[in-house]
């Protein structure tokens, strides 16, 4: 049965998508299958970030809706046939009810030729994002080393511990000094102790990084990003690796 990571933010922009798009190539450069989830039913990035906006047919609101079932959901990257995707909606639809919800995080159970799935959860409904860590094997939160998102990410944090026990880490991103000191941040340790999640990963600022979630090909080529992930990669695995900004 494929491992189950999900990764969020208490705050839009902080970089889930590059996140999922890192780990899902470290797991395919080590041979793994991966499916990344595009959960949310505003915004559609992962065809354009894969390169294969032409492939899509259907996308995870046609499948909440049983306009067609979840393996004819799932698109495999032009480029990498270790990755494939389900591609978000770019509507929002009423007509989806938690019960629909429920119904496919229950069929990822039957997607038994993925090693990994990762579900990158674009969504602000925290009852659906407790659904998700029902299934979920770890949680990945993303913060970046700002004041707002370092709140938010603590509330939704202490929110979701409220509710159940979370197999969560916390990965710290677009780390940079003078961001740091503007926000008045003493350091790391700080954001670590406000969210309360143990660290499994730092990414330093780059303008290379921001451009990640335009096109997966990119990110192929930057050395340094594909040593950050596969160091959080490893750490997934249990490896210990020491926890550094590079």
């Amino acid at each position: 049965m494929a491992k189950i990571i999900m990764i969020c933010s208490g705050k839009s922009g902080t970089g889930k998508t590059t996140c999922a798009l890192g780990i899902g190539e470290f797991f395919s450069n080590i041979k793994k299958k991966v499916l990344i989830i595009e959960f949310s039913l505003s915004n559609m990035s992962l065809d354009i970030c894969l390169a294969s906006q032409n492939k899509v047919v259907f996308n995870i609101a046609d499948i909440f809706l049983n306009n067609c079932d979840i393996h004819q959901g799932i698109i495999t990257s032009e480029d990498d046939e270790n990755i494939s995707f389900i591609s978000g909606a770019n509507n929002i639809y009423s007509e989806i009810d938690y019960i629909k919800y429920k119904k496919f995080l229950n069929s990822l159970k039957t997607l038994d030729y993925f090693d990994y799935i990762i579900i990158d959860f674009c969504m602000e409904d925290i009852e659906i994002l407790g659904y998700i860590l029902d299934i979920s094997d770890l949680n990945l939160f993303i913060t970046s080393c700002d004041s707002v998102s370092i709140r938010e990410n603590s509330r939704l944090v202490s929110r979701l511990k409220e509710m159940k026990n979370i197999n969560g880490r916390l990965i710290i991103n677009k780390v940079e000094s003078e961001i740091l000191k503007l926000e008045k941040i003493p350091d790391l340790d700080f954001i670590i102790d406000n969210i309360c999640l143990q660290l499994i990963g730092v990414i330093s600022y780059r303008k290379k990084f921001a451009k990640t979630a335009i096109n997966k090909q990119i990110l192929d080529k930057d050395r340094l990003a594909l040593k950050i992930f596969d160091n959080i990669g490893r750490r997934i695995l249990g490896d210990e690796i020491p926890l550094k900004i590079i």
